[in-house]
């Protein structure tokens, strides 16, 4: 018989490692070109528990399945969850299964299972009678252990009436126990009890508030639906808690030896049951009695609705537990917090359960207090079973569609000669993995980013077979007037046709690049009067740097944290990311960090100082932007100290911000401009570093230093010509008004589509120089598959695990960490490769940042192109919803197979 479960996490960090499963997933599905279906998936699959043979021969098949949501996030939006959950378990029909298990608030969600059985046409178990018949035998397990004065003490149940709470009262009351039922603080007592015999409700006692129990060693049921109402350092000594919730009553080991949390609700597979089908070690023990419950079903061949609702019958309980020994699956051996707990270290609490006279009648405190007596129906109460099924194990997720033209997806295997019929795609991909970058190679095959365009024409990029892609990368913002713009071309051609030459600029007057040196001092903010030319960013900040210098006599430089120049020597000193600069240490002394947007730490740094240099937008930071009025008293704090103001508009330069320069949003006089990146529009290389002429003279204006510094390449009239007309291009075009208006339509948009997305964290920017950034919180993820799998696979491993050396668990630990930190950076890598795999738009991530996706679209961009980026950004959002912090409603599920 074929099963189906529906797991859920049971912690943020767990649900953290159900995401991470989920991004790896992804990532192997297109390394395999396993084509998943079309639509959202909320849910991770985990492979590991896909078959159990039973001691009786009998076997079940099937899969379990993981949402990447908590209790809490489920019960936080319970229409919305159970919709959820109906859709899952259709799909597991759909899917063959023939009996459907629920873990924890996935049943709640569900009016206990009898909305989403009927709902969903096939039988669905919520396993609440495995879970209470576990939690009882662990208790009954423990009262012995601990003498008859333990089992004269009244048990507290927490949770009442709850289904678990409800079905362990009775059992208990049928063994002759007193109850101190505790329930929701501000819940009517009347008519709480008429789910018990009348005969034994005078053994029974209603408490609202938890705290009037602590005054003695007792036995506790914890078994909530919202977790955490057990305070383990106010139990009395010798307290034994069997904590049955999902999220956990008691959440945190007790930091007390003579307190025990027993982890409730539980069974494990004797070595008679095999599962899986050989291989490595399954999951065998401290399984969920939900999951437990539906294979025992399915290996009874039993497709009928089990445990629904909140009265669970308690000859079904029994019988349940029976049919689980039958099969191998047994409440044994106890645990806490996943390692085992021997009976001696439930019996040396003896000594806490002193004898003492049976009182007459449990005394009833606190201010709901109530005598068991009748009284009218209350309304039925949401508290209930919060007995989840952890995902046993951890599993690769599947089903991602292959990016197109990623045939060298690994790019590990050793080089292979180039053959006659290798094609001209494989061929470059070839080239560049072998003679160009081999890491950088192996990250595009793996996030499918290994294309080959061979055309592009405006913010269209084009592969060999077709396919269109929009660019939303544009060279780094490079190509601000689209790929290969027709007039600058033509300027290129026309350049070029014309045979005039392109380097004598030292030795001859260079005619189109005096006038280009014109035109930018005319263009540019203040009076930046002289110009250098060179040929990348990195060279005009290294020029800029070297005159400031030159020209002040100083030689500290101030910069900002999270700031990026280049990677030069001189432009990586001065770059607030040290893994940049790290190999090449040591870099520029007398250098100095301040953070981005703090005055008062800039005013310190700057006194003495030959120059602050400041990104008015940090680009490759993570597109941030400066606090209101900081550039500005930057500049004023600079003229105080005689230190050069240089502003870094290698980036936001030439109408990306909506101004011709960043610089004009704060009216700002600069004694220093770099700009490169989109001077030629993108066609060709070009840089020019704009400096006062006061500053350059004094730094240059000798003959003896007036090629103090100079650049072969920089200057050349070709690259001048094609600079003139791309601002010719810029002006006559009014792309600083169409970055404005354009980019506040597409921020507007990807603000929309984010919003009900908790994974992304905010959409900024300015102009067409955007940026989503997203949460890459997955703390935890490592420390909990490593728990699941000690705790759930055969064997004391955590035993195991306290015997490894200090510096063994240390690297183990930093290994975890890298890990969380890597999974935090692929979720926006993720995102990225599928707005390129599905939806054919291009964007990466920022160099400073792996969790900030860059949006710089050529300047050209339309609003329809505008608002299609949206529309796939919303796409890839509602994919990826399992990481969203909240639940969203999934479509209606189809109609049911069978009624």
């Amino acid at each position: 018989m074929k099963f189906g479960f529906l797991a859920h996490a049971v912690s943020p960090a767990h649900r953290n490692q159900m995401r991470g499963l989920d991004l790896l997933g992804r990532l192997l599905d297109d390394h395999r070109g396993t084509v998943r279906p079309p639509g959202p998936r909320l849910h991770v699959p985990l492979p590991m528990l896909t078959s159990v043979t039973s001691p009786t021969g009998d076997r079940c098949d099937g899969e379990v399945r993981g949402l990447a949501f908590t209790a809490e996030q489920i019960l936080e939006r319970p229409t919305a969850a159970r919709e959820m959950v109906a859709a899952e378990v259709a799909a597991l029909r759909d899917a063959g299964a023939e009996i459907v298990g629920l873990g924890g608030a996935t049943s709640i969600v569900g009016d206990r299972g009898l909305w989403t059985a009927a709902r969903s046409g096939v039988p669905v178990t919520s396993g609440n009678s495995l879970t209470a018949y576990a939690a009882h035998e662990a208790l009954r397990r423990c009262a012995r252990l601990l003498g008859p004065a333990a089992a004269d003490a009244p048990v507290v149940v927490v949770g009442y009436p709850g289904s678990i709470a409800l079905a362990v009262a009775r059992l208990l009351l049928a063994d002759g126990f007193r109850l101190e039922l505790v329930v929701r603080r501000g819940r009517a007592a009347g008519g709480l009890l008429r789910w018990l015999d009348p005969a034994e409700r005078e053994r029974v006692v209603l408490l609202d508030d938890i705290a009037g129990c602590y005054a003695a060693p007792r036995l506790y049921i914890a078994a909530t639906s919202s977790g955490g109402v057990v305070d383990t350092g106010r139990l009395h000594p010798g307290s034994v808690v069997v904590d049955v919730a999902l999220p956990r009553d008691a959440p945190l080991p007790p930091a007390r030896r003579d307190v025990l949390v027993v982890d409730g609700g539980l069974v494990s597979a004797d070595a008679s049951v095999r599962v899986g089908d050989g291989g490595l070690p399954a999951p065998t023990q401290q399984l969920n009695g939900c999951l437990a419950e539906t294979l025992v079903l399915a290996l009874e061949g039993t497709a009928e609705n089990w445990s629904l609702g909140r009265e669970i019958d308690v000859a079904g309980v029994r019988r349940i537990g029976a049919l689980a020994a039958r099969h191998g699956f047994l409440p044994t051996p106890l645990a806490m917090f996943g390692r085992p707990l021997a009976d001696e270290d439930i019996a040396r609490l003896a000594p806490h359960h002193t004898p003492r006279p049976r009182p007459a009648a449990p005394a009833t405190t606190g201010p709901a207090a109530a005598p068991a007596t009748t009284g009218p129906a209350a309304a039925p109460s949401t508290t209930g079973p919060a007995a989840s099924a952890a995902a046993p194990g951890s599993g690769e997720a599947s089903g991602t569609a292959a990016a197109p033209g990623s045939a060298d997806a690994s790019g590990t295997a050793a080089p292979a000669p180039a053959e006659a019929s290798e094609s001209a795609d494989a061929a470059s991909r070839r080239r560049f993995r072998d003679h160009v970058n081999p890491p950088l190679s192996r990250l595009f095959a793996a996030h499918g980013m290994d294309r080959v365009f061979t055309r592009a024409d405006g913010c269209v990029l084009t592969t060999a077979d077709g396919t269109d892609y929009l660019d939303f990368v544009a060279g780094y913002g490079a190509v601000s007037l689209g790929h290969n713009h027709p007039r600058v071309v033509g300027a290129l051609r026309a350049f070029l046709d014309g045979g005039a030459p392109t380097f004598t600029q030292y030795v001859s007057v260079p005619v189109q690049t005096g006038e280009l040196a014109e035109r930018l001092s005319s263009l540019a903010p203040g009076r930046l009067e002289r110009v250098f030319f060179s040929n990348s960013g990195a060279e005009a900040v290294e020029a800029a740097l070297k005159t400031a210098r030159a020209g002040t006599g100083r030689t500290r430089l101030v910069h900002t944290a999270n700031s990026y120049h280049g990677k030069t020597m001189g432009a990586l000193s001065v770059t607030g990311r040290a893994a940049h600069g790290r190999a090449f240490a040591p870099l520029l002394g007398d250098v100095v960090s301040v953070p981005y947007g703090d005055t008062e730490a800039l005013a310190r740094a700057v006194e003495g100082a030959a120059a602050f240099i400041v990104e008015p937008v940090q680009g490759e930071g993570g597109v941030v932007l400066p606090p209101p009025g900081y550039l500005l008293e930057a500049q004023r704090l600079c003229r105080r100290a005689g230190a050069a103001f240089v502003l870094d508009e290698i980036q936001t330069g030439l109408g990306r911000t909506g101004a011709m320069f960043a610089a004009a949003h704060d009216g700002l006089e600069p004694d220093v401009v770099c700009l490169a990146k989109s001077l030629s529009g993108g066609l060709v290389p070009i840089a020019a570093t704009l400096v006062r002429a006061e500053l350059w003279d004094a730094a240059y204006g000798s003959t003896d230093r007036a090629v103090l510094h100079s650049s072969t390449f920089g200057g050349g009239n070709l690259a001048a010509a094609v600079a003139l007309a791309a601002l010719d291009v810029v002006e006559e075009e009014h792309l600083p008004e169409r970055a404005r208006t354009t980019g506040a339509r597409l921020r507007e948009g990807l603000r929309t589509a984010c919003a009900p997305y908790g994974f992304v964290r905010e959409v900024r920017g300015i102009g067409l120089m955007n940026a989503v950034e997203f949460d890459g919180d997955f703390s935890g993820a490592a420390g909990a598959l490593a728990d699941e799998l000690l705790t759930r696979l055969p064997g004391d491993l955590h035993g195991l695990v306290d015997w490894l050396p200090d510096d063994v668990r240390s690297a183990v630990r930093r290994a975890g960490e890298a890990l969380e930190s890597s999974l935090g950076d692929m979720l926006c890598l993720r995102f990225a490769a599928q707005l390129a795999r599905d939806h054919r738009m291009l964007t990466f991530v920022t160099a400073n940042s792996n969790r900030v996706l860059r949006i710089q679209p050529p300047l050209t961009l339309t609003d329809a192109q505008a608002d299609a980026f949206t529309a796939a950004v919303s796409a890839v959002c509602a994919d990826l919803a399992l990481h969203a912090g909240s639940v969203t409603a999934p479509p209606a599920p189809g109609p049911a197979g069978r009624t």
